[in-house]
């Protein structure tokens, strides 16, 4: 059986007969309107019986008495800590300017006091003094390191560690010195006073605790006290690490 049926007259499944002219359509008018029936659906299915619900029953005798309730959480009292002697209070940098200051730039940001760095009067060398006094950059200013460094090791021995004991504790201060620096500023920077009367002796480890003489710079000689660390051979190859070349052990007497 076809889809739609073709009738005479409208027909309307609530109403019955339509006897009124037909709808407007684009198909060629011959007195006949296409009426659309719905095709044959099958009968609807009856819902599955659902299973009894299971009810538990009330326990016979009165319900147990409530147990005790838990005990209820408090944080503990806060308590204030010590004062640290330490700590510096923030206080406001004057709003001057500084004339260290690069450009003269004026501070305002608050500030906070600390003591004054130490330096190591043995070792004059490593503490860079600025113009104000203190120790390190001044504020704002940065430092530019040179290229090449060499690892020098200095014992610091009250005789030639040579003539020590293989057993005596030496005192080592391990050092990166610039390649370029000259004997005679390595000299000031060891801490010497009177450079003409000073000896730089380089000192190569024989094992065991035993030291020799090597190398050996004498302050009365311009000439020697003008050359540079690279110069002298103790350039960045002088680390001590596997593959290359052992550091620097230097001895200053004076």
């Amino acid at each position: 059986m076809d889809q739609f049926r073709i009738t005479d007259t409208g027909f309307n499944p609530l109403h019955g007969l339509d006897m009124g002219p037909p709808p407007p359509t684009d198909q060629p008018s011959n007195g006949t309107v296409a009426i659309a029936t719905p095709a044959p659906t099958a009968p609807p299915v009856p819902p599955a019986p659902t299973a009894p619900m299971m009810v538990a029953s009330p326990p016979a005798g009165p319900p147990p008495p409530p147990g005790p309730a838990p005990p209820a959480f408090t944080f503990p009292p806060v308590q204030a800590l010590p004062a640290s002697p330490y700590a510096h209070p923030l206080v406001p940098c004057p709003g001057d300017r500084f004339y260290y200051m690069p450009n003269s730039t004026p501070i305002t940001a608050p500030q906070i006091p600390v003591a004054r760095a130490q330096g190591r009067s043995s070792l004059p060398g490593i503490n860079f003094v600025n113009s104000t006094g203190g120790i390190g950059c001044e504020p704002g200013y940065n430092y530019l390191f040179p290229r090449e460094h060499t690892k020098i090791h200095v014992l610091n021995t009250v005789v030639a560690p040579w003539r020590l004991d293989p057993t005596a504790a030496i005192e080592i201060a391990a050092c990166h010195v610039p390649a370029s620096m000259t004997m005679l500023d390595l000299a000031f920077a060891l801490g010497a006073t009177i450079p003409e009367k000073t000896k730089i002796c380089e000192v190569v480890k024989g094992g065991e605790g035993k030291w020799y003489p090597g190398l050996q710079v004498f302050g009365d000689r311009p000439a020697e006290m003008r050359k540079t660390c690279k110069e002298m051979g103790w350039n960045a190859g002088r680390t001590g690490e596997w593959g290359q070349r052992d550091v620097v052990y230097i001895y200053l007497e004076e």
